[in-house]
């Protein structure tokens, strides 16, 4: 079976799926406005008890057991907006298979490709930052703030956010007083350019700061590098936030960003989840050959998460 029918295969168990997202939502609709009908007779029958207070009572006390009487009474289940437990479980269950697809076809495909397939469905690339926020929520920190911290005090600069998601560094910094290019596979907002990473529009020696905050996605991620190597100034610094995982040899991937034309600068690794590059570029890497850059490719393994 060649790599072609397998991501033919992949489209469509995601098209499947969201499909079934599709009928979960059309049953939720019906049960909210089943509820809401029922919610209106029920609040027409109840009316708040009227309670005398006891001889024995303060008004302090009184007030207070009227106040939770009446709160008992007007409260309504609203079952998390009409949503059965099991329908909520499964749509759950299906939001994390799509995410899980989601995120396996990007880091097994080029980036052209990636890009391709989100400018055709742009729901693709919605369902899957929906499911990267949820994760984004059980990490003790997000790489992405610790770069806006790291940036935030410099003077006036230029940054290229390279797979920037919904561009928080460039809402974080953006005249403050640095100036923010941001890139990903789809615009979601005004301050996103949508474009293939090994392809950013800006001009030659353009950039002080390149970053790559969990965005070496794609296959060809070393073109994502020379790219960046291409739009940043002699002596500009690239920063790199990776999963640790998928560092195979640490110091093969320096050397793998040295070939690139970058030096590394200091290196981070105390988060037990990510770590840090950050590196300078001494020189410019047009020279870098196809076979050649499919062997440094190698250098990073792909972020897949485990079949359930």
């Amino acid at each position: 079976m060649n790599q072609s029918h397998l991501n033919k295969k992949k489209i469509a168990n995601l098209k499947a799926l969201l499909e079934k997202k599709k009928v979960l939502k059309a049953q939720d609709d019906q049960n909210v406005q089943t509820n809401k009908k029922h919610e209106g007779e029920k609040l027409i029958e109840k009316q708040p008890k009227k309670v005398k207070p006891n001889a024995e009572e303060s008004n302090s006390d009184f007030n207070l057991k009227k106040k939770k009487l009446n709160q008992s009474d007007t409260k309504v289940n609203t079952n998390n907006g009409g949503t059965s437990k099991l329908q909520q479980k499964m749509r759950d269950k299906l939001a994390g298979a799509r995410f899980r697809i989601i995120n396996e076809k990007l880091y097994t495909s080029k980036g052209k490709e990636s890009f391709d397939l989100m400018k055709n469905d742009p729901n693709i690339f919605e369902e899957y930052h929906k499911g990267f926020s949820f994760q984004v929520k059980s990490w003790p920190s997000n790489p992405v703030d610790i770069i806006i911290k790291r940036l935030k005090p410099r003077k006036k600069i230029v940054v290229a956010d390279l797979g920037c998601g919904d561009a928080k560094i460039a809402t974080e910094l953006n005249g403050n007083p640095h100036s923010v290019h941001s890139f990903d596979l789809v615009s979601n907002n005004e301050l996103v350019t949508a474009c293939d990473i090994s392809k950013v529009p800006m001009k030659n020696g353009s950039v002080d700061v390149a970053v790559f905050s969990l965005a070496l996605m794609g296959t060809n991620w070393i073109d994502f590098i020379v790219e960046a190597n291409r739009i940043m100034k002699l002596g500009g610094e690239l920063i790199i936030a990776e999963v640790t995982s998928r560092v195979l040899n640490s110091d093969e991937f320096v050397l793998c960003l040295k070939r690139c034309g970058f030096e590394l600068l200091e290196m981070d690794n105390k988060n037990k989840m990510f770590v840090f590059y950050i590196l300078k570029k001494t020189k410019e890497c047009s020279d870098i050959g196809k076979d050649e850059r499919i062997k440094l490719s190698k250098n990073l393994k792909p972020c897949i998460y485990k079949r359930r």
